[in-house]
């Protein structure tokens, strides 16, 4: 096998051929049997074995076919076949030798080639000159210059476009070879009709005469870009003016206006690359506003999803340092969700969050209570669901940033509360929210809420209803409204019936009700029994049947309820008898619930709190009952003070992103004076920090060095150590090989690496020749695509300068990859919190600790884990003795990944409990586990 740089491995479905079985096809087989030797050939080469030895073979009996046989044969199929195939052969094979040296047959080739670009058969001259593109050896490509530029003047385009880039390759190589390339290349320009071939030769003057490529674009920058020439050729316009704009930036208001006018185009990919070239090239608010309209133009009338996220992505970027040259565009921006993917509709309603202002509140709420009625009558399409719910969490954030379009659109969402599912729930808590926030809307809520508390069906959102009824009925009427509306909702009582069994009836024998006694002819008394009528059941509630069916979490916050209506009622200035009603009613509810809760195996905690309540009842005038309310209220005022905290810290944390310090100095691309070469670099680097901003980990020098890996043994002839450097969705490895021998130069030296998991090399490491005591760095590129355990492998293998030594083999020690490279801290609303914790993979981590605090320990997992508590921070505060805290994170790959820690101190003061970690894959739940259990055991 070869040691160069394999890029492509090709199956052979039958025994792979010999050599000589394919020097006898070659010599002696016919057009079909060379064709299939030829790919076979082709195939080896590919796979690292090279067919150096058959060369000859092929320029005798395979090059002369199509150029020196009969005119017959030139038109046949399979010979034009064969001519493409032999062609790609001389492309892949090894030209030259150890020394970097021509092979001495293959200047037999120039001959055949010459003859070739001389053919009268098009596809023959098309296809020669195609492979001549890819030529880099000097001693074939200068005997054809002339040859190649007579080619310009062919009728057929096909020719032609192929010798412009042809010519191009040469001229790059060989400029003296050509000399008046460009001059004839203009003029082929200037009169060519073809668009490829028009294409051809102006890329090919961007590249070796650029003041040609201006000149002509001078000469038609007055005429009708964007109508008058084809999309391939505004393409390659586009290109030059970004060149343009670098070498020569006081001329930069001249091309932008070549630009603007390119985009009048009618083809997608050139306004694409318009508002891309825009964005790169200046920064005016003319420039920044045409390119942002550009792209949302494209958002709404292409179809592609794929298209859209790109798209997208270049919205983001304007908006991170232009936002203000969006907040026009919001509408159109939102008019994009209709008929996008889930995917795009996230991203879009994401992008259009802070573009929500007080002048277009009113307008975005209205079209989005129109797009939310219409997801409801449209059938339930996979994704359709979660799209409601993106709406409803967006509805909801704008709202509370701008309270005054809540009345428009609180007593629509109402109608969605009464479906199961989780548009449902977050619906609730956004109501709850909104009436908390504006108390105007207090009394409508209520009232409505009273009235659909029957047809609710969601046991997350009647306890939020609960909450909220309990909380905000102010008046007696209120009070006794929803007092009848859950009385109502579970009757009839009693809520337990015994289940009767057969035995049971046989027992009892039928049941009478009335009759009486009759006298016979004989005079004996017969009882007349009447058997009672079976009670037809009613349909019954939604609330009924959870609370029957054991949800006593639901029936707890039912209790609570009971107990907040009352305390409200014995405030108010009513008659006794009407306070004693309210209190009646309720005690029978709380009665009812906990006789159910005594045949149904009710849960510890849900009966303490019931019958707290129940106590609580028949002391309403206690302090207790009376602040009972209020108590709850400030637990809600607290939760929602301490997310506009964090949101507000939040913001002050990307604002402080964009402060500039004082000392930094200013960069004026005028002035900087940019050599023969380097305008390339600079427009990568242009694209690359404005169009495609890698999140890559950030990593300063001092923990580089800390994560420096020894791979082999100081005492071992090579010593290698390597660091790995982990981006969003690809790894580099950096290793450092020094040659300790101190007579001993290293040949051919590689590092062969593999790796375990879901990793993929990109490319072999190239071969170096080491001196002794000298040192070379070679780097390696892979690919993540999930964040399972990797690790990488491999060893040092070089050719020895001595002789009589064979090749020399060490073996490096492995490179385990670091899950927390991966994850990155992320926040999460409760809601969303509760619906991940439905993932599928879940591991629980058992908590052994010396640590004594249990904020402590706490702190010790979100720092080793890398995730975000969630969770409120006054519960946490000083040293209690239980704690529950939820943590959330999400992996460069975007795979959300939940945990909670549940602790308690115990009587020794030693920690137990359990730290439960969920994801939608396997590998992330047990690699934070480990992680979890092998700092614990470190520290």
């Amino acid at each position: 096998m070869a040691q160069d740089a394999c890029s492509l491995l090709v199956g052979f479905d039958k025994q792979t051929p010999t050599p000589k079985e394919l020097k006898e096809s070659i010599e002696k087989g016919n057009t079909a049997t060379k064709v299939q030797a030829v790919k076979d050939m082709i195939a080896l080469t590919l796979n690292g074995e090279p067919q150096g030895k058959l060369i000859m073979s092929v320029i005798k009996f395979i090059q002369p076919i199509g150029t020196t046989t009969s005119s017959n044969e030139k038109n046949d199929t399979q010979v034009h076949t064969l001519k493409k195939l032999v062609l790609y052969f001389w492309e892949v094979c090894e030209k030259v030798d150890s020394e970097g040296k021509l092979l001495p047959e293959l200047i037999l080739l120039v001959d055949f080639l010459r003859r070739d670009l001389q053919h009268p058969n098009e596809f023959i001259r098309g296809a020669t000159l195609r492979f001549l593109c890819s030529l880099k050896e000097r001693e074939i490509l200068e005997p054809l210059a002339p040859t190649v530029l007579e080619c310009l003047e062919c009728r057929h385009s096909y020719v032609r476009r192929n010798a412009v880039l042809a010519i191009k390759n040469i001229f790059q190589r060989i400029p003296e070879a050509l000399p008046d390339a460009p001059e004839c290349v203009e003029a082929l320009l200037r009169n060519e009709t073809d668009v490829t071939a028009k294409r051809n030769a102006f890329i090919m003057l961007n590249v070796c005469a650029p003041e040609r490529a201006i000149e002509y674009l001078r000469s038609i920058m007055n005429t009708d870009l964007a109508q008058e020439q084809n999309d391939v050729f505004q393409l390659a316009i586009v290109e030059l003016l970004k060149q343009l704009m670098v070498t020569n930036p006081s001329e930069k208001y001249q091309y932008i206006n070549v630009i603007f006018t390119l985009l009048e185009s009618k083809s997608q990919a050139v306004l694409f690359q318009c508002a891309c070239a825009l964005l790169t090239i200046s920064t005016s608010p003319s420039a920044i506003k045409a390119s942002a309209t550009t792209l949302v133009n494209l958002l709404n009338t292409h179809v592609d999803n794929n298209v859209k996220l790109v798209v997208v992505g270049k919205l983001e970027e304007i908006k991170k340092h232009f936002p203000e040259m969006l907040l026009d565009l919001a509408m159109d921006l939102l008019r994009c969700l209709v008929g996008s993917e889930v995917e795009v509709r996230k991203r879009i309603l994401d992008l259009s969050l802070d573009l929500v202002t007080a002048k277009n509140a009113e307008k975005i709420i209205q079209f989005l209570k129109r797009e939310l009625i219409e997801s409801t009558n449209t059938n339930l399409r996979k994704g359709e669901v979660d799209y409601r719910q993106l709406l409803i969490r967006f509805i909801h954030q704008s709202t509370v940033k701008h309270r005054s379009v809540a009345p428009l659109i609180v007593p629509i969402l109402m109608d969605f509360i009464v479906e199961d599912s989780r548009p449902a729930a977050d619906t609730m808590l956004f109501i709850r929210e909104m009436v908390y926030r504006l108390p105007e809307l207090r009394e409508e809520v209520v009232e409505k809420l009273a009235l659909q508390f029957n047809a609710l069906t969601s046991a997350r959102v009647f306890r939020d209803t609960l909450w909220l009824l309990g909380t905000h009925s102010k008046t007696y009427e209120e009070v006794r409204n929803v007092m009848n509306a859950l009385k109502s909702s579970l009757e009839p009582f009693p809520l337990w019936l015994k289940e009767t069994t057969d035995e049971d009836e046989e027992e009892t024998g039928p049941t009478t009700v009335g009759g009486g006694a009759t006298v016979r002819e004989d005079g004996t008394y017969v009882m007349n029994v009447i058997p009672e009528k079976e009670e037809v059941k009613g349909e019954t509630t939604s609330f009924r049947s959870l609370i029957t069916e054991g949800d006593f979490f639901l029936a707890s916050v039912l209790a609570n309820t009971m107990v907040k209506l009352v305390s409200t009622v014995w405030k108010l200035e009513i008659s006794s008898n009407q306070k004693h009603g309210i209190q009646s009613d309720a005690n029978l509810v709380i009665d009812e619930v906990l006789q159910l809760g005594i045949h149904k195996n009710i849960a510890t905690d849900s009966h303490e709190r019931i019958v707290l309540c129940k106590k609580l009842l028949n002391v309403p005038t206690s302090k207790m009952t009376q602040r009972y309310t209020e108590i709850m209220l400030k637990g809600f005022e607290d939760m929602l003070a301490e997310e506009d905290a964090a949101k507000l810290a939040e913001t002050e944390k990307e604002d402080s992103k964009h402060f500039v310090p004082v000392e930094q100095p200013i960069h004026f691309s005028q002035l900087v004076k940019t050599r023969k070469g380097e305008t390339e670099m600079l427009m990568a680097t242009e694209d690359v920090s404005i169009a495609a901003q890698n999140q890559s980990i950030d990593k300063d020098a001092t923990r580089k060095l800390k994560n420096v890996l020894q791979l082999t043994g100081s005492s071992d002839p090579v010593y290698v150590e390597g660091t790995i450097e982990v981006h969003q969705f690809d790894i580099l490895l950096e290793m450092l090989i020094v040659n300790m021998t101190p007579d001993e130069t290293m040949q051919n030296l590689t590092v062969e690496l593999e790796t375990c998991g879901d990793l993929r090399l990109c490319e072999r490491p190239q071969t170096y020749t080491v001196a002794p005591g000298e040192s070379v760095t070679i780097k390696a590129n892979m690919k993540v695509s999930s964040t399972e355990a990797s690790i990488i492998y491999g060893n040092v293998v070089y050719d020895s300068s001595k002789p009589g030594q064979d090749q020399t083999v060490i073996i490096m020690s492995d490179m385990h990859m670091d899950i927390i490279d991966y994850v990155h801290p992320a926040s999460c609303t409760a809601a969303e919190f509760r619906t991940m914790w439905d993932f599928e993979w879940e591991n629980p981590v058992p908590v052994s600790t010396d640590i004594k605090s249990l904020t402590g320990y706490l702190d010790y997992v979100v720092k080793h884990t890398n995730m975000r508590c969630q969770s409120m921070s006054s519960p946490l505060a000083g040293d209690p003795d239980f704690l529950s805290a939820n943590l959330f994170a999400r992996s460069s790959f975007g795979e959300p990944v939940v945990a909670n820690v549940s602790i308690s101190k115990q009587a020794n003061g030693n920690i137990e409990g359990i730290v439960r970690i969920r994801s939608r894959t396997q590998g992330i739940a047990l690699g934070l586990g480990t992680k979890i259990q092998k700092s614990v055991n470190s520290a």
